[in-house]
């Protein structure tokens, strides 16, 4: 039985100022794109994957941390794979009350930074 709390703060308009996409897929939808794109996965289960990519504990490490992003991050193969997770992701926002998302795609980060990375590269190169 839900509590009334429960359901007052569910109903509250809310912000959400850092959610990360890798972290918003659906299971059932990261089952859904391996398959379609041939990618493997340590189990094609829906509830036995979501037990392996969700964090619900304290890890020693941050390569432990990051082991779930990365096989998630497989399946962020072709631009609909990411327009369909952003799209659900939002859509889970919404039946959360939230009313304002920052969903940021950590890979992105990754691909700016190499990107800025290999111009200064080029430019000390092109430089000698």
């Amino acid at each position: 039985m839900e509590s009334r709390l429960h359901r007052l703060v569910h109903e509250l308009p809310k912000v959400d100022l850092h959610r990360h996409l890798e972290g918003s897929v659906r299971p059932g939808t990261l089952v859904q794109i391996a398959r379609k794109n041939g990618i493997s996965l340590p189990s094609y289960n829906s509830e036995e994957l979501a037990s392996m990519i969700a964090i619900k504990a304290p890890v020693s490490s941050l390569r432990e941390f990051l082991k779930p992003f990365r096989l998630i991050q497989r399946c962020f193969c072709s631009g609909d794979a990411v327009r369909r997770v952003a799209y659900e992701a939002v859509e889970d926002a919404f039946k959360d009350n939230v009313r304002y998302l920052e969903l940021g795609l950590v890979q992105l980060i990754w691909l700016v930074l190499m990107g800025f990375l290999l111009m200064r590269f080029l430019r000390a190169w092109s430089v000698e």
